[in-house]
């Protein structure tokens, strides 16, 4: 039988669909739903030791169902500026959601450092830029409004600072997936 789409919304032909009315609930576990997404190129430079929110980093999505997921992305362009003698700097990134902390990814050694870099001897001062690429599965329960963010910091600000979206084309971007619950 052919699938016909009868103008009101309606498809017929569709026998496993209640009245052939195709919904979020009619799709299958793991089906993308909604998709939410935020570019930015404002500077955010970050000298404490405290995580700081990035600058226009976050999106905000409104699950239909709680029981579904959020799939979060993020890309990070960002560049560490090491003082003199210093031969390591890390940095902590922290993906919020709300106010909650959600996801602070680890280094090999299950310390806080989203970021990092080491180099052998004592260096003049330097600096380093990196790209950074994380993605986090979460489960809000909730249909209210739901944003995310990106906070980060240096590990020891006596290292130097961190910079996030630093020059002229430097972009990060984060994007939301909302998906059907598995």
């Amino acid at each position: 039988m052919a699938l016909v789409l009868n103008g009101s919304g309606a498809v017929t032909g569709l026998t496993s669909i209640p009245d052939g009315v195709l919904t979020d609930a009619n799709l299958p576990a793991g089906s993308i739903l909604q998709a939410q997404s935020t570019t930015v190129g404002t500077n955010t430079t970050v000298s404490s030791n405290t995580y700081t929110d990035v600058s226009g980093l976050s999106v905000s999505i409104t699950p239909s169902s709680s029981s579904n997921k959020v799939l979060v992305l993020v890309t990070l362009h960002g560049y560490f500026n090491l003082t003199a003698g210093t031969n390591e700097h890390y940095a902590g990134i922290k993906l919020v959601r709300n106010s909650t902390d959600i996801f602070t990814p680890p280094d090999g050694s299950g310390n806080p450092y989203g970021l990092g870099h080491y180099q052998a001897g004592t260096p003049v001062d330097q600096a380093f830029h990196y790209v950074a690429s994380y993605s986090y599965v979460d489960s809000p329960s909730t249909t209210s409004s739901t944003t995310y963010k990106v906070q980060v910091r240096p590990y020891n600000s006596s290292w130097g600072s961190v910079q996030i979206n630093r020059g002229t084309n430097s972009q990060s971007t984060i994007t939301v997936l909302e998906i059907a619950g598995w």
